[in-house]
């Protein structure tokens, strides 16, 4: 299908795209990975939109970055597109339901998905909320824009400082969260029922923004109200275990005090299921991560696992966290640590040459010149396609897979040809001879 962005970058969106490569950003389609699901870059939607790269994909929605003609600037769309429910038509645009079985589900999931751009705009003038543009119907299935946010959520940031981050930034993350929170609470009187690291965004300028609100519910102080069971696993208390059980403030509470303890660790929780059968936590009081007993106890009563021992609103949940003659000031940049995958040959003709990786990648590796993203000289025993390496920037591990004739090595041991293989990072790889070995590892770099 031929694509009406002509040369415009998927990624920046300057006219200064030729044969899949940007001038301007750097962007090279060859490194991009695209789902077969979502949208062909460069679609035109409601007539103004034109769609870029992909910025996430889940079980319900896709998520892209977008060029709005008609504002002339940078957003973000979201697909309402559930994978095993609907496919693309002959054109790779239209959404087909895949049979009338799976009709009204899809009917009901389209409902909940419209639903989410609802309770969006109607937060729209809450500043830590993600702003929606416009919703609309197209091809079969319906879309929302929202605001381009850009920088990472806090569980990239977690991972990417490898839990060196101060104390007191993460308590001003989560500061920011919980009073953002509080107003949605008391305002909208609507339960968000997901917070978690994922979802707690910080762009480069220093704001902090709560996204994803597909399992946001508006609530009732009175009456019976039923809730359907979402939630992450690590990060939701009890009651959003059961469809049968109340739900409310304190709901969402339990999860941002988990989100609060897992950035100033690195450790998740136990499940609220586990912590019934006996499971426990340290506390902060005892680990040495500079948080005083006051805060400590604060997080402790948050967690009860019995909501109606628990901190019943975020309010007081940010006043036991903050401390006293403090103010609330913009978190640092969430880019200040760059990680950057790299293959370095440590033994051979070759010895000292290192290539930076892009992620989410397959790139062959061996002598053949043609065949190969990554060219290893000096070594006639390699194969021309010697094997094959990927780095997951999610997961931050690489992943081998041997494809040559006289093998792949890892601490003495021959690769299974045509399996794959997980990597540590700094893990050395022998390829055919003791004479070539080459590392991987992952370079950190402040930005």
């Amino acid at each position: 299908m031929p694509s009406i962005i002509g040369n415009l970058c998927p990624n920046c969106f300057s006219r200064e795209y030729y044969n899949g490569e940007c001038t301007v950003c750097g962007y090279q389609e060859k490194f991009s990975i695209r789902s077969q699901r979502a949208l062909p870059e460069g679609t035109l939607l409601d007539k103004r939109f034109v769609v870029g790269k992909v910025l996430g994909e889940g079980g319900f929605g896709i998520t892209y970055k977008a060029y709005d003609t008609a504002a002339d600037k940078i957003c973000a769309i979201k697909e309402y597109f559930p994978s095993g429910v609907a496919f693309r038509g002959e054109n790779h645009i239209q959404s087909i339901v895949e049979s009338e079985e799976k009709r009204d589900f899809y009917q009901a999931k389209l409902e909940r998905f419209l639903e989410e751009a609802q309770i969006l705009n109607q937060l729209g003038n809450i500043p830590s909320v993600v702003n929606i543009t416009k919703c609309f119907k197209e091809n079969d299935t319906a879309y929302f824009t929202m605001e381009f946010l850009d920088g990472a959520n806090l569980k990239q940031i977690v991972k990417a400082s490898k839990n060196r981050l101060p104390a007191s930034e993460i308590t001003n993350v989560i500061l920011q969260a919980a009073l953002a929170m509080d107003i949605i609470h008391k305002k909208a009187h609507i339960l968000h029922r997901d917070l978690s690291p994922e979802n707690i965004y910080i762009t480069k300028d220093r704001q902090v923004k709560i996204i994803d609100f597909g399992s946001a519910k508006q609530y009732s102080s009175g009456g019976e109200q039923e809730y359907s069971i979402v939630l992450k696993l690590k990060f939701a208390p009890p009651e959003q275990f059961s469809d049968k059980m109340k739900q409310g403030t304190y709901t969402d509470v339990y999860a941002l005090a988990s989100t609060y303890y897992y950035a100033l660790t690195g450790i998740t929780l136990p499940t609220a299921m586990d912590r019934l059968g006996g499971a426990n936590y340290v506390p902060l009081k005892q680990m040495n991560i500079s948080i005083n007993e006051r805060i400590s106890d604060t997080v402790d009563r948050a967690l009860k696992l019995n909501c109606r021992e628990r901190i019943q609103t975020m309010q007081e949940l940010a006043e036991g966290i903050m401390s006293p003659g403090k103010r609330i000031i913009p978190v640092p940049p969430p880019v200040s640590v760059k990680s950057m995958p790299y293959i370095e040959v440590e033994r051979g003709t070759e010895k000292g040459k290192r290539w930076f990786l892009p992620v989410n990648t397959e790139l062959k590796l061996g002598r053949g010149r043609a065949e190969c993203n990554i060219l290893i000289q000096g070594h006639p025993e390699i194969s021309k396609i010697h094997c094959i390496i990927l780095y997951e920037a999610s997961k931050g591990n690489f992943y081998i897979r041997d494809m040559s004739r006289n093998g792949t090595f890892i601490n003495g041991v021959r690769l299974v040809k045509g399996k794959t293989y997980q990597l540590k990072n700094e893990s050395r790889v022998c390829l055919a001879t003791a004479a070539c070995v080459i590392r991987v590892g992952v370079k950190h770099e402040s930005g």
